[in-house]
């Protein structure tokens, strides 16, 4: 699990595995790391206004909400 951060208000979390989590380890160790603290649990995603979703392979789940002031200056830069 990656915390990248995206400029200075975002971050984006990123699921690798396996030879990809190694080269991603490395290239991140070659640069600046900050240490991020992530906390999982089984709350249900309806709960905190996530999306809850059927399919339980792994996957990319890309959620933005207009709730976040994060998602407002990504959309704003991009």
């Amino acid at each position: 699990m990656v915390n990248d951060r995206v400029d200075k208000d975002a971050t984006v979390c990123v699921s690798v595995f396996d030879s990809l989590a190694e080269l991603l380890h490395k290239r991140l160790e070659a640069g600046v790391v900050h240490p991020k603290v992530m906390i999982e649990t089984n709350i249900n995603p309806k709960f905190i206004g996530g999306r809850l979703h059927l399919n339980a392979t792994s996957g990319n789940h890309f959620i933005l909400t207009m709730r976040w002031p994060q998602t407002i200056i990504y959309l704003r830069s991009t």
